[in-house]
Parts: C-alpha cells; sequence; structure tokens
C-alpha cells in the first residue's frame, strides 16, 4: 500500500506541473450513477453489493467501507460513496466509451489534454484527468486511468488525490 501512495503522490506531482483538462466533480458518473448518492442508494440503483468490508485508507486514516460489484469497489464514507476503483468492463467512467479493456485514445475525445500529457512508468501508463470545484476550481482529487503501454488497453480507473 505504501509503494501505491508513493505512486500516487508522483502522479500527483505531475499532475501539477502540466495542464490537463478537468470535469467538476458534479459531473462524475458511473454507469451514470453520481457520487452525490449515499450508499443507501447506491445499494437502490445497483442492487446488493457482492460483498461489503472495510477499507483502511492511509492516506486519511479514516475506515472506508468498500463496496464490491462484480470486482469493482465504490468507497464510502460515513454513508457518502467517496471513490471508486473500477477493473473491469462491468462499469464505465464519464461516458459509455471510457471503461477497463477499450483502447485509452477513447479519452482523447473527452479529455484532449489529459490524453496529451499521458506518462508511462515502469511500463505502465496512465492519464490523469483533474477533478473542479463548484466554483471551477481544481481541487486535489483526480480521476486515473490506468493502461497497459504495451497493448494500450485501459486496465484500471480509479479515483485519487494529491
Amino acid at each position: 500500500m505504501t509503494k501505491a501512495l508513493l505512486i500516487l503522490f508522483s502522479l500527483g506531482m505531475i499532475s501539477c506541473s502540466v495542464k490537463n483538462d478537468s470535469f467538476a466533480f458534479t459531473d462524475l458518473n458511473i454507469n451514470g450513477i453520481s457520487p452525490e448518492q449515499t450508499s443507501n442508494s447506491l445499494e437502490e440503483k445497483m442492487g446488493r453489493p457482492d460483498t461489503v468490508s472495510d477499507y483502511e485508507s492511509e492516506a486519511d486514516i479514516e475506515t472506508w467501507k468498500d463496496y464490491q460489484y462484480k470486482g469493482n469497489s465504490f468507497y464510502c464514507y460515513e454513508n457518502k460513496w467517496i471513490g471508486f476503483e473500477l477493473r473491469n468492463n462491468n462499469f464505465y467512467f464519464f461516458k459509455p466509451e471510457i471503461k477497463v479493456g477499450n483502447q485509452i485514445e477513447v479519452v482523447q475525445s473527452s479529455f484532449p489534454n489529459s490524453y496529451k500529457n499521458r506518462e508511462i512508468l515502469n511500463g505502465s501508463g496512465f492519464v490523469i484527468i483533474d477533478i473542479k470545484d463548484e466554483k471551477d476550481k481544481n481541487t486535489d482529487s483526480f480521476v486515473l486511468v490506468n493502461y497497459n503501454a504495451s497493448t494500450n488497453r485501459i486496465t484500471s480507473i480509479h479515483l485519487g488525490s494529491k
């Protein structure tokens, strides 16, 4: 986990130094579901999760609930949806084309600057898409789209913070 946090911190630093696209947190959606959902309304829209377990957030020193649906995680804290990690093509991010397994080029039409600034680190590619607040200012949050640098296929999509 510490290695993952170091990589996320490094990615956040890269994100600070380049001009990426951004979108409002309220425009974020997974299969059309917005992050304004509570864990109860998440279940109403998606059904019972396969599993619910505790997830220790090292960055925030909090215990979150990990609602897993078909191998994908939706994290909730104090009954609010605060994060996600998509690991397969059962869910899409933002638009139906942006999902695990698709070519990374699908990101380009919605987020051209972020796509242009994509990076490869230790053989893994990534695209950072910044998230802005209601006042149109960038926040510490971003969406990280990971891809296999040799196949250009998206391998995971998740929410991160700098």
